[in-house]
């Protein structure tokens, strides 16, 4: 899931009805897992269901407790399914300045402060080639990874963070579409 490799299909109704992780379960794969990359909103939302499974909480709540108190990122708007699952692929509002403050957290190998949020095994695992998308660029677990340096996330729209850690820069970009 976090590489898109997963082979199931898109689908854009997820949100919009009851019991998404059962219809997603169910829904049959278009390719065999780990045979294709497909960039994949609806398997990608499973990622959000893992957590509130294993976790026992909604995503926001679990992101809240572990990761955005640390950050500095009070209560952002998140979005959720038909059974209270936050969306695992998009409808996270974050300020341009939140956004850099999650690129600065991977370039300081996880730390915040003095404390360590991510381990920086997870960074490197995440931000290291996991995929190949078949135009160009690698993929980790949800970075994007460009031929010449560095990583970068890629929202819908406009929103951008790219972390160069060997020049020890994070940049983004924040944007609507009209």
């Amino acid at each position: 899931l976090l590489t898109m490799t997963s082979g199931w299909p898109e689908n854009w109704s997820y949100m919009y009805i009851q019991n998404t992780l059962s219809f997603l379960l169910n829904t049959d794969f278009i390719w065999p897992p780990g045979s294709t990359w497909f960039y994949n909103n609806a398997a990608n939302h499973l990622n959000s269901h893992v957590i509130n499974e294993i976790a026992g909480m909604p995503p926001k709540a679990y992101a809240m407790e572990n990761l955005f108190a640390q950050l500095g990122i009070n209560d952002p708007y998140w979005n959720e399914d038909q059974d209270g699952v936050n969306n695992g692929s998009y409808d996270l509002f974050l300020t341009l300045r939140k956004m850099v403050k999650l690129g600065q957290l991977y370039l300081q190998d996880g730390f915040s402060g003095n404390d360590q949020i991510l381990s920086s095994e997870w960074i490197n695992e995440a931000t290291s080639f996991q995929a190949q998308p078949g135009w160009g660029d690698g993929y980790g677990y949800l970075w994007w990874l460009p031929p010449e340096e560095g990583y970068m996330a890629i929202g819908y729209g406009g929103q951008y963070v790219a972390v160069y850690p060997e020049r020890g820069l994070v940049i983004g970009t924040h944007s609507t579409i009209n």
